[in-house]
């Protein structure tokens, strides 16, 4: 009998977050990149800076190594990740990757000559309320919270370390991805495939 009460309370509070909320990932400056002073502002994007050698031979990279996914939170992220979490976002994260890459360049284990290593790190997440968008769902039939992170990556040439590309990307969700807000990290992989598709572009520089 106070299941109603109850839901509506949390409908009204889901109305508040979609009108006010000032929850959100932003850019970082966590150490994790070998260079940042290269770093340019994409005003197309809501918070991106990024960088890509003009000089970069990129006809004579045959090869890519794809290191893991780092998870280095700073402070300022509004969300933890379990365990089992960082293992499903490392696991996506690499298959966006992969798909990303494509056929451009053969992925390989060790960096050498030819080769370009790409690094990436995770500094920030704002996870979603999964329980609070299922009630919205239902009650007003669209999920009310978004979600995001942050990301570091840099592209190092395997042989001499020299950084090629480099990008912080902070993806916040709209209110459009109603599918990928029924999860907890379903923002958080979709900032992981926008990254990816990142370094899959840069990586199509290749002639």
């Amino acid at each position: 009998m106070n299941s109603a009460p109850r839901i509506l309370t949390s409908l009204v509070s889901a109305l508040g977050c979609l009108l006010g909320s000032c929850r959100s990932v932003e850019l970082t400056r966590s150490g994790y990149l070998s260079n940042y002073d290269r770093l340019e502002v994409a005003p197309a994007e809501r918070a991106r800076e990024h960088f890509v050698d003009p000089s970069a031979d990129w006809s004579g990279y045959t090869q890519v190594v794809l290191e893991p996914l780092e998870v280095r939170l700073q402070a300022s992220s509004l969300d933890t990740l379990s365990k089992r979490q960082v293992q499903t976002l490392r696991s996506h994260y690499r298959r966006f990757l992969r798909d990303a890459i494509g056929g451009k360049l053969r992925i390989v284990q060790t960096a050498g000559p030819e080769t370009i290593l790409v690094r990436s790190a995770l500094t920030e997440v704002d996870k979603i309320s999964a329980p609070l968008n299922w009630i919205t769902g239902l009650g007003i039939l669209w999920p009310v919270d978004v979600g995001g992170a942050t990301l570091e990556v840099e592209l190092l040439d395997g042989q001499t370390g020299a950084q090629l590309g480099a990008i912080v990307n902070a993806d916040k969700a709209t209110l459009w991805n109603a599918i990928q807000a029924m999860r907890p990290v379903g923002h958080v992989c979709q900032a992981l495939e926008e990254t990816a598709a990142w370094v899959g572009d840069t990586l199509a520089q290749r002639p």
